[in-house]
C-alpha cells in the first residue's frame, strides 16, 4: 500500500535528524504512557513487578515501534516494503539464521567474558564504577523479570523479552537505520558495521558492547542478504528466547545450568569450533544470496 509523502525530496541528513527526534519523542511518549496506564489501573507501587512490566513494555513500544512506524510514513511511499516486511526469503535463510544463533553461543559467551574483564585506566575509575553500577542495575532488573515459576510467567517473559524486542529493535536498527546508512554511504559493509555498532551502543551496556556488536553484524548481514526483515527478527527472537528459557529452567530446578553459563565452554578449542562454525554458516548464507542474484 502506497501513500502521499509529507516530506518529499528530502536529504538523508534531514531524515536522520528526524529519526533521532522521533526516537526521543517515542521514548518520552512511552514513559508517559506507562505512568498513565499505572494510574488507570491504580498501580501505586512503582517498585512492584507489575509496574516494572508496564514501564518496560510501554517504553519499548515508544522507542522501538513508534519511531520507525512514524518515519516510514513520512519518508517512504510503501512503508512495509521499505522496512523489508513484505519481502520473502528462502526457508533456508531462516534455517541458517537460527543455526548461526545456536552455533555462535560459545563464541558470544567467550566474547562476553572477555568484554567484562575490561578495565579502564585509573584516571577513569569513577566512570568505570558508574558503568558497572549501571550494568548491575540492568542485570538485577532482568533477573527480577525472569524470576517466575509458572508457564504463564514464562510465556509473558518470552513476549516481553523476546518477541517485542525482536520485532521492535529490528524495525528500528535494521529496517530504518541500516537502510538509511546504506543510502547515505553506498557501502554495504560499512553500513552494516556502523549499524551494528549503533545497535550495540544504544543498549548502553559497555561490558556487553563487543558480543552485542557481533550479534548486530549477524543480524545486519542476514537482513542484507535475505532482503526480508523477518529473518533477523527470528534470529533475534531465538537469541533472547534461549536466555529466557535457560533462566526459567534453572530457576525452576529443571536444569543445573544458570543462564549466565548457558552456551559457555571450558576449552579454547571449543571456542574456536564455535567461531569456525559461525563463519561457515555466514559464508553459506552469503553464497546463497549470490546464487539468488
Amino acid at each position: 500500500m502506497s501513500h502521499t509523502l509529507l516530506f518529499a525530496h528530502t536529504g538523508n541528513g534531514f531524515r536522520l535528524i528526524t529519526l533521532l527526534f522521533l526516537m526521543l519523542m517515542g521514548a518520552l511518549v512511552g514513559m508517559l504512557a506507562g505512568y498513565a496506564i499505572m494510574a488507570i489501573f491504580s498501580v501505586t507501587d512503582t517498585e512492584s513487578l507489575t509496574a516494572m512490566r508496564i514501564m518496560q513494555l510501554s517504553t519499548q513500544i515508544g522507542l522501538f515501534f513508534l519511531p520507525p512506524a512514524s518515519w516510514v510514513l513520512l519518508f517512504e511511499t510503501q512503508p512495509r516494503t521499505a522496512l523489508g516486511l513484505e519481502a520473502t526469503a528462502p526457508v533456508i535463510m531462516f534455517g541458517l539464521g537460527v543455526l548461526l544463533m545456536l552455533a555462535a553461543l560459545p563464541l558470544v559467551h567467550g566474547l562476553s567474558e572477555w568484554n567484562q574483564s575490561f578495565r579502564l585506566p585509573e584516571s577513569f575509575a569513577a566512570i568505570e564504577q558508574q558503568l558497572r553500577a549501571m550494568e548491575d542495575k540492568a542485570e538485577a532488573l532482568t533477573k527480577t523479570f525472569l524470576s517466575v515459576s509458572t508457564i504463564g510467567g514464562l510465556l509473558f517473559n518470552l513476549f516481553m523479552i523476546a518477541v517485542v524486542p525482536a520485532v521492535g529493535e529490528e524495525l528500528l536498527f535494521r529496517g530504518v537505520i541500516q537502510n538509511l546508512l546504506i543510502r547515505s554511504m553506498r557501502n554495504l559493509h560499512l553500513a552494516v558495521i556502523l549499524g551494528a555498532l549503533i545497535f550495540s551502543l544504544l543498549h548502553f551496556q559497555f561490558y556487553g558492547l563487543i558480543p552485542r556488536f557481533l550479534l548486530g553484524l549477524f543480524l545486519g548481514y542476514f537482513f542484507l542478504w535475505s532482503g526480508s526483515l523477518w529473518v533477523p527478527i527470528l534470529m533475534h527472537f531465538v537469541n533472547n528466547g534461549l536466555a529466557v528459557v535457560a533462566f526459567y529452567l534453572h530457576y525452576t530446578g529443571a536444569s543445573d545450568v544458570p543462564m549466565e553459563d548457558f552456551g559457555s565452554v571450558t576449552s579454547w578449542w571449543q571456542w574456536v569450533i564455535s567461531a569456525v562454525l559461525s563463519l561457515s554458516i555466514l559464508l553459506a548464507a552469503y553464497k546463497r544470496q549470490i546464487k539468488e542474484l
